[in-house]
């Protein structure tokens, strides 16, 4: 199911758009189903990537706001976080710091994905606790690639990757 901010929901009417879920074909995630929150305030990026994970058989939850990823976060107990940084109010250090500090935070995933490109940017989201670091404009097949990867290590006891 895909909210949206016309549309109304078992949530009540007027659903922000920053906090949509979308799990593929069917409207809930299925048992053993990867599940993965795209945190990114630019639409289209968030749609594409999106797109991309759930073809790859991801079921998705989607925020545009910190706010709503650390919501969404509780709610839906995503496998991997693919985590825009730099985000309008809470940011994606922020995020990835409070998803650390949760109870299951240290299994999920953190993909940091962003277009400041600098060294000390890179140290303070690996500080932050995400596990991997894309540049933008990144492909979306490379957040797949890279979620598959991410996933991947962790069941093969990796732990952090």
């Amino acid at each position: 199911m895909l909210w949206s901010s016309t549309a109304t929901s078992d949530r009540g009417p007027g659903t922000p758009p920053q906090a949509r879920v979308s799990a593929g074909p069917s409207s809930a995630p299925q048992p053993g189903s990867r599940r993965a929150l795209v945190v990114e305030d630019a639409e289209d990026a968030r749609e594409l990537y999106v797109s991309e994970l759930e073809e790859a058989g991801f079921s998705v939850a989607q925020a545009a706001t910190g706010e709503a990823a650390l919501e969404q976060s509780r709610q839906f107990c995503p496998h991997v976080i693919v985590l825009d940084l730099m985000l309008p109010g809470v940011n994606g250090f922020s995020v990835a710091r409070a998803v650390r500090a949760a109870a299951t935070g240290r299994s999920v995933a953190i993909l940091a994905v962003t277009a400041l490109t600098s060294g000390t940017l890179r140290r303070m989201a690996f500080e932050a606790g995400c596990d991997a670091f894309l540049c933008k404009p990144v492909v979306a097949a490379r957040i797949v690639e890279e979620a598959q990867r991410l996933l991947k290590t962790r069941r093969q006891g990796g732990g952090d990757a």
